[in-house]
């Protein structure tokens, strides 16, 4: 029966709302890990952070006066983090008819470019994989509500002058990914979404187009520079950056399980995709190389851009979910994982309660679930990745929770929203190995609404957040 769609929708709405709007991940380089049956080793998956094992403190503040001038700070506006690498920070500042971006340098806050660069209209900044700064402006033209395309700027990092600027028809809300040496555009309408991939330059690769009224669902491995897309709520395709076609599409009709939208999981060796029968898994080149039978359906899919956890795209396992629903509000959920290269099942365990996803970091495999339909308390269970020994569990009150990533020495940080509060976010720490939570803390007044989009957390350059309209503020490990 598929109850993930009805049964919890409010529990997964603003978990996955709050993701795409307010996490915007850049993954670093993973750690290798050797492969015990002497396949060259890949990256194993998740985005590592600095370590934040210590109670975060703030390390500077900049006041819009400061990153932006006190000309352009006079008249009043919103201040938000546009995007991050590493070391910069690209902070956005929209005032009536006036939009202009600025960065800054993540260690110390200090204004890079000698003054702000204006661009009408702009509504976000990204990095391309390469590193590249790109800042996107909807084309509107009355009377029409909805964007009628977009005007992208590729802006030089050393001094906010323009390198090159183009134009992308389509109709509908904008929204960007980046994807390998470029970006991906979205334009969802009403009844229909087009998604168009472009380099760097302004060249199409290709576009593709799905179901409207449907937010972006779209997850991309720097692996096997694959990229999976949700058209619809029963079908799926997966794209080749680097041949420039569609390999794969797949449909979720007919297929068991409770949910139709994760039918598509990328990994390091290629994707799987629940089918009838099981879970189908395929290499890079949409060959066929094993299946799991009856795993009624694959949560780790990591099919929204800027999911919390990131590591499905480059794990060499694949983690599934099958769920035995009985009525009357009873669940059983099965966990386990497959091998990517051939789909043998290496663990499988039976667990109460009702997991939401499950997908690798680092050396784990972590499970997210509800303890009931009724007791919504958000668990979260890790498991060693290859041998499935439950290593550790806790739980949250509020089903609200994101991670934001996790360091090193294996400890993973996570985000809630504030109960009653649309400005206040709190955040805790915990080992994935023992449980033990490491920190927590609350901040107020982060204006943590998604509407909103300006609090921000970078998981590769530490933890950021905008405290007022008035300045920006850098929190970090000790």
């Amino acid at each position: 029966m598929r109850v993930r769609a009805g049964l919890l929708a409010a529990a997964v709405a603003a978990l996955i709302a709050v993701v795409v709007v307010v996490l915007v991940i850049t993954l670093q380089s993973p750690a290798l890990h050797a492969r015990a049956d002497t396949a060259p080793a890949v990256p194993v998956g998740g985005t590592y952070v600095p370590s934040l094992a210590n109670r975060p403190s703030a390390k500077w503040t900049k006041t819009t006066a400061e990153l932006f001038g006190k000309q352009v700070a006079a008249t009043p506006g919103t201040l938000s983090v546009a995007g991050s690498d590493p070391p910069t920070i690209v902070v956005s500042y929209v005032q009536p008819g006036h939009s202009y971006v600025m960065a800054a340098d993540a260690a110390t806050g200090q204004a890079r470019w000698t003054k702000p660069t204006e661009i009408t209209g702009v509504e976000g900044c990204d990095f391309s994989q390469l590193g590249e700064l790109m800042c996107y402006s909807p084309r509107l033209q009355a009377p029409n509500p909805d964007p009628t395309g977009v005007d992208v700027s590729m802006v030089r990092r050393h001094d906010g002058s323009i390198a090159k600027a183009f134009s992308l028809a389509g109709n509908g809300k904008v929204t960007e990914s980046a994807v390998g040496d470029g970006f991906v555009f979205t334009f969802s309408g009403p009844t229909a979404s087009t998604y168009v991939s472009v380099s760097s330059t302004g060249a199409t690769h290709w576009s593709t187009t799905g179901v409207g009224g449907k937010e972006e669902r779209m997850a991309y491995s720097p692996i096997t520079d694959l990229v999976a897309i949700r058209l619809d709520a029963k079908t799926s395709t997966v794209l080749s950056q680097r041949r420039n076609g569609r390999i794969f599409t797949a449909s979720n009709e007919g297929a068991p399980g409770y949910g139709g939208d994760d039918d598509i999981a990328l990994n390091a060796f290629g994707f799987s995709v629940n089918e009838p029968s099981g879970l189908g898994v395929y290499d890079r080149d949409a060959r066929r190389v094993g299946s799991v039978a009856g795993a009624a359906n694959l949560v780790a899919s990591d099919l929204h851009s800027g999911s919390a956890l990131s590591g499905a795209t480059t794990c060499p396992r694949v983690p599934f979910v099958e769920m035995d629903y009985s009525g009357r509000g009873q669940l059983m959920g099965e966990v386990g994982v497959a091998d990517a290269t051939n789909g043998k099942v290496l663990w499988q365990n039976s667990r109460s309660g009702f997991p939401l996803d499950m997908t690798c970091v680092g050396t784990y495999a972590v499970t997210t679930g509800m303890r009931s339909l009724t007791d919504t308390r958000l668990v979260i269970t890790n498991y060693d990745l290859e041998s499935g020994r439950q290593e550790s569990t806790y739980e949250f009150p509020t089903v609200g929770v994101i991670a934001a990533g996790f360091d090193a020495e294996g400890n993973a940080t996570y985000a809630s929203a504030v109960e009653g509060s649309e400005k206040a976010i709190a955040a805790a720490s915990y080992n994935l190995g023992t449980g033990t939570q490491q920190w927590q803390m609350t901040l107020s007044d982060v204006y943590w609404s998604p509407t909103l989009g300006n609090s921000f957390w970078s998981t590769t350059a530490g933890f950021f957040y905008v405290g007022t309209n008035s300045s920006l503020v850098r929190l970090a490990g000790a």
